[in-house]
């Protein structure tokens, strides 16, 4: 799966494992096997670890249509000084980690309040899509916040 998530998801495991004895690789693996250990659905997949100070989000909204889903996301309170870059939509089918792979990652952002995104041309069935912001702190670093993640049914 790692290999398909998007870049910038990949981007968010890399810089939260800097100064660790970790990759970013090997920081998807850790959280992604204990968060689907024993799943039978593929609800609990990690696409950002989330770093201490980072922008939160208060929450996600998302609603399947014939061959889409729409996302919007809400911004938490901005600490001074920081500036949001973007907010990061990321879906995926529902697949049984047990038996199946997680084959395809989708992923859009938007960079203007309010933060939406359409996925289009999707197959018909369940699909998760997290939200997770991407901002710069009054250091310069770039830091990835928790995603939020909701279940939504596309006809």
């Amino acid at each position: 799966a790692w290999q398909r998530l998007p870049v910038v998801s990949q981007d968010a495991f890399i810089a939260a494992a800097r100064n660790t004895h970790m990759t970013g690789y090997n920081l998807f693996a850790k959280r992604n096997l204990i968060s689907l250990a024993g799943a039978t659905n593929a609800s609990a997949v990690v696409v950002s670890p989330g770093m201490g100070g980072s922008i939160p989000l208060s929450g996600i909204s998302a609603t399947g249509g014939s061959g889409t889903i729409n996302v919007s996301a809400t911004v938490g309170y901005l600490p001074a000084g920081y500036a949001l870059q973007r907010v990061v939509f990321v879906a995926w089918r529902n697949v049984n980690p047990q038996s199946d792979s997680l084959d395809r990652f989708w992923s859009g952002d938007d960079t203007t309040s309010p933060y939406s995104f359409q996925f289009t041309g999707l197959s018909p069935g369940q699909y998760h899509v997290s939200a997770f912001t991407v901002s710069i702190d009054t250091k310069g670093n770039t830091l990835y916040g928790a995603p939020f993640t909701a279940t939504v049914t596309v006809s």
